[in-house]
């Protein structure tokens, strides 16, 4: 990757409309996600996977500079926050969402959590208890996240790249936005899982559901227009469809 400094003074902080409307959201989304698989491999203790969302960082972030100094993302970016608990300690993990789909690498996400801590084998039994989809605002200098993921070239401590790994994240997810409106947030739920259907994670799947299901619950309460509720119904619709989804699985 190479570690020599990059600095943009003369680049605005804002891309040209063009590239923004194309290109800026979708790289920042993307730069961002491979930061969150970075951490994630870590965890795993994978270094050949961690290497590669480096390498795929460090370009998005390449590509970015060239063209903005500072990226404020025109959405905000999802996250599926997992919280694990088991033997009185709880993890939360932090998987990148795109378009509806969660990114995680091909693992039992209970083997990750049970690997984060030490490999212990008498550990008892991992329960994913939560799952919910946080909202962030990114504000990404791009110029530094460059610099700071060309110092992470030739480090080969695991410990040490996913501490550096998860503050550069941190400096890019500026602030934890609110939720969308109610339906919204039900249809990113039923997006979510699908995915994890696809991905045989009937667990997080089931409480993805759930959490649609009382967004439905709760919206349809408060809702008088008939239009509203026609598409409630047609969700609920789809909530059967996807319940039907995990039952074929698991037969």
């Amino acid at each position: 990757m190479g570690a020599g400094s990059m600095r943009h003074a003369s680049l605005p902080e804002t891309a040209t409309s063009d590239w923004r409307d194309t290109m800026t959201d979708d790289r920042a989304e993307h730069l961002v996600a491979d930061l969150a698989l970075v951490v994630l491999s870590c965890h795993l203790q994978a270094m050949d996977t961690l290497q590669t969302y480096l390498a795929q960082a460090y370009e998005c972030a390449r590509t970015l500079s060239s063209h903005v100094q500072t990226v404020r993302s025109g959405r905000p970016f999802k996250f599926a926050r997992i919280r694990a608990t088991g033997g009185g300690l709880t993890e939360i993990l932090l998987i990148p969402i795109i378009g509806g789909a969660a990114l995680v690498p091909s693992v039992d996400l209970r083997r990750l959590v049970r690997q984060h801590r030490d490999g212990f084998d008498h550990l008892p039994s991992v329960d994913l208890s939560d799952v919910e989809i946080a909202y962030f605002n990114l504000r990404i200098r791009t110029a530094r996240v460059v610099d700071s993921i060309a110092s992470l070239d030739g480090v080969e401590d695991i410990d040490r790249i996913e501490f550096l790994a998860k503050a550069v994240l941190k400096s890019c997810l500026q602030t934890e936005a609110s939720y969308p409106n109610p339906l919204d947030a039900a249809d990113d739920y039923f997006d979510l899982a699908c995915s994890f259907v696809n991905q045989q994670q009937a667990p997080l799947a089931a409480l993805c559901l759930n959490k649609a299901r009382a967004l439905l619950e709760s919206y349809a309460g408060s809702s008088r227009l008939a239009s509203h509720l026609v598409l409630i119904d047609n969700m609920k619709e789809r909530l059967g469809e996807i319940r039907s989804a995990l039952t074929a699985r698991a037969s």
